[in-house]
Parts: structure tokens; C-alpha cells; sequence
């Protein structure tokens, strides 16, 4: 029998742990030491306790945990004092439980986030290391994460494009052996077969396994399922392609892009208290509003970064403007008006505080021939903090 190691990848609450006890029942190892079924999970997580430490111990290190944004590089991980213990305890513990059940099945959502290290530790394996890589709809998990953590959906969403960006730089578009997998096609009957053939051939075992593994899932799992809160992924216009073909490669200028986000995961790293997030967001506003003090200063969007921005720029706001306007509406103290005002207007700069559709909106503003500054812009360009 060959010497197999399946790590299963995928965002927390994606259908990972669903995913890995399909693994198991076709003739896989988990471990020795799982950890016990939660609530959220009542038929187990499927996660080695010594993988799950490794992996938290890593994570504290870098001053994070499974719900921080940020993709750390390699060479911050190599860095880390406990980084030689951590990795000789990992190619002993993984060398062991191969040696011992030949096909070992690992599944820590964490480890997309710190896969540089896992990958090498894979080197150093006498195994075939191979990828299974589980994608679910993002909406249905921003939902699941906002029913079991209280999330903010834009926090949820740069969390699960955080996860997403470690597997697409470090494992798509590399020689290492990785395979998708749809959740959606699981709960879907007429997939079945397709499916665990699919599965069989790429972890080399038999369909039969996973067939019954398949037959055997519950639906009452899906914990979006029939959620009245509907929440939509929000994402930048440069973050939203990458988003829709995940699993695959991520251009340099959209990876240098999101590593300029760490303004905005900073700010939204404090998701569980808005007012945080406001002062944040307001202590760069002090800076970037004395760079606009000479300008005659019109809003576009009235919402929350609208509202922060106009309690500390409110002197240099003429007015606002939005799409959605028909007629004048008083806001925050600031008259916002229908976007034709703009046509009223005189040597002018347009502060747009929506983010995303910037194409959009940028190919409506150009026919007023005004200056426009996208404040996404700035809040995505690191050399500003």
C-alpha cells in the first residue's frame, strides 16, 4: 500500500470536516487524536488535536488566530522562534501516524492560512502528499459565520478571500497534486456518482465507500439553509473575478493589491465593535482630509464611510449626491442630492465613498468632468499608514 497524506482544504464552515469523514470512510486515517464533536459539528470536526495545536501555536505566534485577516509569507513564519521545534514535531507526529496507517487524511481550515508551512513540511514526508480543495457558494458561508459568530459579512467575506489567496499562491498553478470539489454537488444526488468517481480515482480507492458516505448526508447540516438574514458577499471590484473562478491563479498586481488591504483588515479586524472600526477609519481621515483642504468637496454614496467622513471633513462638504435619489434628502446635516446635480456643478472633486463597481461608477461620473477620488483607492494603498 503507498504511503498517501490528503490534507482538505477549504474556508471554515465550507463543508470541510463533511468532506474529510467521506475520506475516512474510504479506507483513510484521521489520526489518533481526534478532537469531540461540538455543536456546530455534531458529527465531529475530524481535526487531530497535535495538528490543531501546531497550528493555534503558529497562528499566536503571528499575533493571530483562525478568524484574523492577513496572509502571512513564509519567510514571517520561518522567523518565528518556535518555528524549527514546531516543524520537527510536525514531520515526526505526520512520519509516525503514516508509518502506522499508510493513507492519513488531515483536515485543519486553518491550515490554508499557514500552508507555506505545511508545505514544507511535506518535503520532508516518505509520502505522496495530495490537495483536496472544497469551495462552497461565499454567501452561504458569510451567512453560516454571521448565524454562529455574530460576523460582519464584509469582515466574513476579506476572511474567506484571505483563506482562498494562501491556496492560490502557494498550491494552483504549482506541480503539487490538488483536486476541487463543488459542496454544492454533495448535497446533490445526481452528482453522486460522478462525484465519488472523481474522488476515488484522485485519492486511489474505491467509489463504493464514498457513495454510501454521499447517501448518508444530512441536509439539516447546512447551516445557511433557510436563514432569513440574507447576507451578499462584499468585495472589491479587483478581489470579485478572483473570487468567482477560485480554485485558481491569482495575478501579481490583484496579489499586491490584496496585501495593500492591511489597512482595511486592520479596521475591520475590529468587527465585534463599530465604534472601533469608526475611530480607525477616522484617524486616517484627519490625514487624508488635509490633503483635500483647498478642494470643493462633493460625496458620492450616503452611506456609513459617507457618515464618518462628513464628521470630520463636514466644513469642506458642499453636498452629497447618490443614485439612488429622486429628490434633495438632508443627511448627517449635509444635503445629498440626485447624481444629475453634478451637471449644476464647477471645478468640483467627487469623494466616492462606495466601494466596488469602481468601473461603474467612474464611467458615470466621467461625463461631468469633475475630479474623482475613490476612497477605496486610498484605503487600499499601504504607503497611507
Amino acid at each position: 500500500m503507498k504511503n498517501n497524506i490528503v490534507f482538505v482544504l477549504g474556508m471554515h464552515r465550507s463543508g470541510t470536516s463533511m468532506l474529510t469523514s467521506m475520506v475516512e470512510a474510504s479506507g483513510y486515517h484521521c489520526g489518533d487524536n481526534l478532537q469531540p464533536p461540538g455543536s456546530d459539528n455534531p458529527n465531529g470536526y475530524w481535526e487531530d488535536l497535535v495538528m490543531l495545536r501546531i497550528n493555534e501555536t503558529l497562528l499566536r505566534a503571528l499575533g493571530k488566530d483562525w478568524s484574523s485577516l492577513g496572509t502571512p509569507e513564509y519567510s514571517e513564519i520561518e522567523e518565528l522562534s518556535c518555528f524549527d521545534e514546531l516543524k520537527t514535531e510536525a514531520v515526526g507526529y505526520l512520519t509516525q501516524q503514516i508509518n502506522k496507517y499508510q493513507r492519513l487524511v488531515v483536515k485543519d481550515p486553518r491550515v490554508c492560512i499557514l500552508l507555506p508551512f505545511w508545505l514544507s513540511v511535506c518535503k520532508e514526508l516518505n509520502a505522496k502528499s495530495k490537495f483536496l480543495i472544497i469551495k462552497r457558494d461565499a454567501a452561504a458561508i458569510v451567512q453560516s459565520l454571521h448565524k454562529r459568530d455574530l460576523m460582519d459579512p464584509v469582515y466574513a467575506m476579506q476572511l474567506i478571500i484571505c483563506y482562498w489567496v494562501q491556496v492560490a499562491v502557494h498550491l494552483v498553478g504549482s506541480e503539487l497534486n490538488w483536486q476541487l470539489v463543488n459542496y454544492e454537488s454533495i448535497g446533490e444526488v445526481k452528482a453522486h456518482q460522478s462525484l465519488a468517481k472523481k474522488l476515488a480515482t484522485f485519492i486511489d480507492v474505491k467509489p463504493d465507500n464514498i457513495l454510501v458516505a454521499l447517501a448518508s448526508y444530512n441536509s439539516e447540516l447546512n447551516h445557511a439553509k433557510n436563514n432569513e438574514v440574507v447576507l451578499q458577499p462584499i468585495v472589491f471590484d479587483f478581489q470579485s473575478g478572483f473570487y468567482q473562478a477560485f480554485p485558481c491563479e491569482i495575478s501579481d498586481s490583484a496579489y499586491l493589491q490584496h496585501k495593500a488591504l492591511s489597512f482595511v483588515h486592520s479596521s475591520l479586524s475590529f468587527w465585534g465593535d463599530t465604534k472601533a472600526i469608526i475611530q480607525k477609519v477616522a484617524q486616517s481621515l484627519d490625514v487624508f482630509s488635509k490633503n483635500l483642504r483647498h478642494e470643493k468637496l462633493v460625496l458620492y454614496g450616503a452611506g456609513t464611510v459617507a457618515k464618518t467622513i462628513l464628521t470630520h471633513m463636514f466644513p469642506k462638504v458642499m453636498c452629497g449626491v447618490d443614485q439612488s435619489f429622486t429628490a434633495i434628502k438632508d443627511l448627517h446635516g449635509v444635503s445629498f442630492y440626485p447624481v444629475s446635480q453634478l451637471g449644476n456643478l464647477e471645478e468640483t472633486t467627487i469623494l466616492v465613498t462606495v466601494t466596488g463597481r469602481k468601473a461603474e461608477i467612474q464611467s458615470r461620473l466621467s461625463t461631468y468632468g469633475h475630479n474623482v477620488i475613490f476612497i477605496e483607492d486610498y484605503f487600499n494603498d499601504q504607503t497611507n499608514y
